[in-house]
């Protein structure tokens, strides 16, 4: 009797083995690239602004005011966010503060401490309860030469008492 039950276990355990190796009809092939060297990794990264490498990069506002049409789009964000994205630009730390609401002041140093920007429109404008939100693509690079495309960034303003509009974040 044991010697029937190790049979029987060895001829299943002989079976389990001998299918799971074997191959089967359905299973389709996957090329599999080599990994990409440093080299490389780096020329596809730069080279992601439509044909454009970094030397070609062009930091700074390039938003056509004019083109946004919004019953929530008014002068005084306008020219707020204006001079916000210059200060960023520019990497004016003392006027990006400046032109953010004062309880937000500091919370957006990081922003001109490592990259370029290149801002390029106004995609979308937004109200959210008291808040009006305006979207703005950008480019940006990193210290590498690594450029991003086709971000963006949310800038929340919001009317003060003075019925002043502040920024008050950005994500």
């Amino acid at each position: 009797m044991r010697k029937l039950s190790i049979t029987i276990g060895t001829t299943l355990l002989l079976v389990g083995a001998l299918t799971a190796c074997g191959t089967s009809q359905k299973t389709s092939k996957i090329p599999v690239e080599p990994p990409a060297t440093h080299a490389e990794k780096t020329t596809s990264k730069t080279n992601n602004l439509e044909g454009q490498d970094s030397s070609t990069f062009d930091a700074g506002v390039h938003v056509d005011w004019e083109a946004v049409s919004s019953p929530l789009w008014n002068q005084d964000i306008k020219d707020k966010l204006k001079a916000t994205l210059e200060a960023i630009t520019q990497k004016d730390l003392k006027k990006l503060n400046e032109t953010i609401a004062p309880e937000a002041s500091g919370r957006f140093d990081y922003m001109i401490q490592e990259h370029e920007y290149n801002f390029k429109k106004v995609s979308e404008v937004l109200k959210d309860g008291r808040q009006v939100l305006v979207s703005i693509d950008h480019d940006l690079t990193f210290p590498d030469g690594e450029i991003l495309k086709e971000k963006g960034y949310t800038y929340y303003f919001e009317e003060d008492e003075e019925a002043q509009w502040q920024l008050v974040a950005i994500d």
